[in-house]
C-alpha cells in the first residue's frame, strides 16, 4: 500500500527512467504492431528479451494508463514474495517463511524493481514459480503441476534469456526425486524456448538491442574502454546515459 501511489509516476521519473522508456515504447508497438514489435528495435532493450513484461502492459497502455508497466511490476513483487513464502514453508516452519518474505521488502534493488516500468519483478516471479511448481509436481505426482512448471519456464525466458538459469535447481527437484521423465522435459521446454527467442532476436536488425550497440561496443570502438577521458566526466557513460 505504500509503494502503490508510485505506480502513477510519470514517465519518464527518475526511478529506472531509461529501462523505463524502453518498456513503454516496446508495449506502444505491441499494441499497435502486434507480433511484429519483435522484428524492431526499441533503445535500451536487452538482446535476450521478447519483452513479456511489456506485452502484459500493453492492453492497459492501450486504454491510456502510460505508466502500466509500474503496475505490472508491483503485482508481480506482491505474488512473488507470496510464492517465495510457500516454497520456503515447504521445507521449513511458517515463522521463518514468513521472514523470507520479510526480507524480500527490505531490499531496496527488489522495491525498487517493484514500481518500476521493468521486468526484474516478473522474472522473479516466474523463476519462483517455476521452482515451487517443480516441488509441488514432486509431491503430488499430479502432471498439471509438470506443465505448470513448464508453463513458468516458457514465459521466464520470454522475459529474458537467463531467467533459463533457473532450469537447474527445476532439474535438481525432479532428478533428486527420480522423476527422470520431469527432468528430460524440463531440459528440453527450455532449451527449445531459448532457441526460439535467440532465432526471433537476431532476426532484428543488428540483433535486436540497446544503444550502446551502435555505438561503443557495436563495432570496431573497443579502445575507448581503454581510454581514461572515456570514463571521466563530463564525457563518462554514466553522465552520457543520463543526459
Amino acid at each position: 500500500f505504500i509503494l502503490f501511489p508510485l505506480i502513477f509516476l510519470p514517465i519518464p521519473s527518475q526511478i529506472n527512467s531509461l529501462r523505463s522508456v524502453a518498456g513503454y515504447f516496446q508495449a506502444v508497438a505491441v499494441v499497435r504492431l502486434g507480433t511484429q514489435s519483435l522484428f524492431i528495435n526499441t533503445p535500451v532493450e536487452n538482446l535476450s528479451s521478447l519483452h513479456f513484461h511489456s506485452m502484459l502492459s500493453s492492453p492497459l497502455v492501450a486504454i491510456g494508463y502510460t505508466e502500466a508497466g509500474r503496475l505490472i511490476s508491483l503485482l508481480a513483487a506482491v505474488i512473488a514474495v507470496a510464492a517465495t513464502v510457500r516454497l520456503v514453508q515447504h521445507w521449513t516452519d511458517n515463522e521463518t517463511a514468513f521472514l523470507s518474505g520479510t526480507i524480500l521488502w527490505l531490499i531496496p534493488l527488489f522495491v525498487l524493481g517493484s514500481v518500476s516500468f521493468a521486468p526484474e519483478t516478473l522474472s522473479i516471479l516466474l523463476t519462483t514459480m517455476s521452482v515451487l511448481c517443480a516441488v509441488r509436481a514432486v509431491d503430488s505426482e499430479q502432471n498439471q503441476w509438470i506443465a505448470g512448471c513448464g508453463i513458468f519456464l516458457v514465459l521466464g525466458v520470454l522475459t529474458h534469456l537467463w531467467e533459463a538459469i533457473i532450469l537447474l535447481p527445476v532439474v535438481v527437484v525432479f532428478i533428486h526425486a527420480r522423476r527422470w521423465s520431469g527432468a528430460i522435459i524440463m531440459c528440453v521446454v527450455t532449451l527449445t524456448t531459448v532457441a526460439i527467442s535467440f532465432l526471433l532476436t537476431h532476426l532484428q536488425p543488428r540483433g535486436g538491442s540497446s544503444l550502446a550497440g551502435y555505438s561503443i561496443f557495436g563495432g570496431s570502438n573497443w579502445q575507448y574502454l581503454i581510454d581514461l577521458n572515456w570514463w571521466l566526466p563530463p564525457l563518462g557513460p554514466l553522465n552520457t546515459g543520463s543526459q
